[in-house]
């Protein structure tokens, strides 16, 4: 049976009468999916062009094979069609901002991604560790030797505590709504939400050893990394019960090896993880349904830590307390590196 690419998420789109698809290399190659045209993007990706539906029911046969000649009988739509996905796949990324915590520094800095540039915001009363921003622009971060969640605003310069009394609080994640937030309360292994408004505290998960990154997809659905680094859950949002497990173990020699960071990203659907260990210091890209995994980069990334998406194909990530990079997932490539004096986590600077 023939098996249809797609593009992330849904059908194959049109483009100026064409039906274009992002699509696995094998597939391709073994002749799975008929093709009237392919542009190979990267060793795990690559664009096709498939046979309009009028000739696939004018020719079923094009259903069980590929076609093996491309067949262009409009050279310049081919032609603007090849620019139109080259300048969707480039890393969108030049003009992109971040927030970051500069742990040992006591610092929130802003980071210049194609400038290289970093600006400092704010001195933390003690060693910032996550950030995650709202939607009037202000930079929510846990700081973790004084066991706090505060909020600074940049536009004002004021900063207030919200919850104190944490032990080691690290990740964080707006619930839906953002009237609430999620703690990873990491030296009690909790996950702890915190009403924004009360500042009330409410154990949401308890017992899992540790308690690294958090994550929601759009649909809802949430997701943690648990167990001494060594796991990553599905939980109710509501009830905090386990509803799946998937077990990630590289080769940890220490304690603190492992998975950390966790995000959302809307460009693959997938979760992004980091990693860090003697097989590992990579990405690792998991299925919502945590069917599985996937290592990128492997060895490329030393100590990586918080990470972000832009949505838009491209990771940011926190590299062993010295440096932001940024990943461009489509091509696999580490395309910048930014000196981030003690980065811990990044946050994306929203748009003016």
């Amino acid at each position: 049976m023939t098996q249809v690419c797609r593009w992330s998420g849904g059908k194959p789109r049109q483009f100026w009468g064409l039906r274009v698809a992002r699509c696995c290399p094998v597939l391709v190659r073994k002749g799975f999916t008929p093709v009237r045209f392919s542009l190979k993007v990267s060793p795990r990706l690559v664009f096709v062009v498939l046979p309009s539906e009028r000739s696939r029911s004018r020719d079923p046969r094009l259903d069980n094979r590929p076609c093996r000649r491309p067949i262009v009988r409009n050279p310049v739509r081919l032609l603007v069609l090849c620019v139109a996905v080259i300048l969707c796949i480039a890393p969108w990324s030049w003009s992109q901002k971040v927030y970051a915590t500069s742990e040992n520094a006591l610092q929130l800095v802003e980071v210049d991604m194609s400038t290289g540039v970093v600006t400092p915001l704010f001195n933390t009363a003690s060693n910032p560790d996550s950030l995650i921003v709202d939607s009037l622009g202000r930079i929510l971060y846990t700081t973790q030797k004084i066991g706090t969640v505060s909020i600074y605003d940049p536009s004002t310069g004021t900063n207030s505590v919200i919850v104190s009394g944490l032990s080691f609080p690290r990740d964080l994640i707006f619930d839906p709504g953002q009237t609430t937030i999620l703690v990873s309360n990491f030296g009690k292994g909790e996950i702890d939400r915190v009403n924004l408004v009360t500042g009330t505290l409410t154990p949401l998960l308890k017992k899992q050893g540790t308690v690294d990154g958090l994550a929601y997809d759009p649909q809802g659905q949430l997701f943690a990394v648990v167990n001494h680094h060594t796991q990553i859950v599905q939980l109710d949002p509501n009830t905090g019960k386990i509803l799946k497990t998937l077990t990630v173990v590289t080769n940890h020699p220490v304690g603190y090896y492992g998975l950390d960071g966790l995000t959302y990203d809307s460009f693959t659907g997938q979760l992004w993880a980091t990693d860090v260990g003697t097989a590992a210091n990579c990405l690792v890209e998991i299925p919502t349904d945590l069917s599985g995994f996937q290592l990128f980069q492997v060895g490329n990334m030393p100590t990586p830590d918080g990470l972000v998406s832009d949505g838009n194909g491209n990771l940011y990530i926190g590299v062993n307390l010295v440096k932001v990079f940024e990943y461009n997932i489509p091509s696999d490539t580490i395309t910048k590196q930014v000196k981030v004096k003690q980065v811990d986590d990044v946050a994306l600077v929203p748009a003016n």
